[in-house]
């Protein structure tokens, strides 16, 4: 990755994978990848063995995220997918089951205090955060009325979502515009999913009607939101 970097720095910006069930080795490749390699993320995935982000022996590696700077992406896995055993069939590990991981991740890393004790903390969620933006009101209420779900952070969930990013991948225009339109200004970029079957060899064309109505939040979303989130050097 860092050699194909090297080689086409106008095309690339490169990322890293690290051993998350391994959170002080993850944190420690995580530190070599930046300063050695100068790539620019890190990529784990939504739950580890089961285990959702917010456990305790994931913070250190969310803190040396925070304190390098680099954002990290967080993709489900479609092995480990939430509800694997009830969705074998009709390809749902993929259509529900990741998404609905993907929406735990977040919920997980809010409820959890993640985000509230990591403020520099960057995160981005493919396949347009799940369904985490169809879910925030019903969060908020969680929180207003059960204790449980004000353990671990003094603010509602919605007060953390302009922490958020998302990819466009969300194979509907109405969704993606309901995103963009919910998410902060500049929290939304261009995803493709290439090369899975549920990705896309053309992910600007999810972008037309985006681009009739707001030119210039079709602008942001085609390239410059991730300039700006990977520090792209010109």
């Amino acid at each position: 990755m860092a050699a194909a970097v090297r080689a086409h720095p106008d095309r690339f910006i490169g990322g890293a994978a690290v051993t998350i069930a391994d959170p002080a080795l993850a944190a420690d490749e995580l530190t070599d990848a930046v300063w050695r390699l100068d790539l620019r993320t890190v990529i784990i995935p939504t739950n580890v063995n089961g285990k959702n982000l917010d456990e305790p022996e994931f913070f250190p590696f969310f803190t040396r995220a925070a304190e390098l700077d680099i954002p990290v992406f967080i993709h489900p896995n479609p092995f480990h997918a939430l509800g694997w055993e009830r969705l074998e069939r009709y390809y749902l590990h993929n259509v529900v089951g990741m998404t609905a991981d993907t929406t735990v991740a977040i919920a997980s890393l809010i409820f959890g205090g993640v985000l509230e004790r990591l403020p520099r903390l960057k995160l981005l969620f493919p396949h347009g955060g799940g369904a985490f933006t169809s879910l925030r009101g019903r969060m908020d209420h969680a929180y207003e009325v059960k204790p449980e779900a004000r353990t671990h952070t003094p603010k509602p969930p919605s007060a953390y979502f302009d922490r958020l990013y998302f990819d466009t991948l969300t194979h509907d225009p109405a969704v993606l515009q309901h995103l963009v339109e919910t998410a902060a200004p500049g929290h939304v970029m261009l995803g493709s999913d290439f090369p899975s079957p549920m990705g896309t060899r053309h992910p600007r064309e999810a972008l037309t009607q985006l681009e009739q109505r707001d030119g210039a939040a079709y602008r942001a979303v085609l390239a410059e939101s991730a300039r700006v989130f990977f520090r792209k050097k010109e």
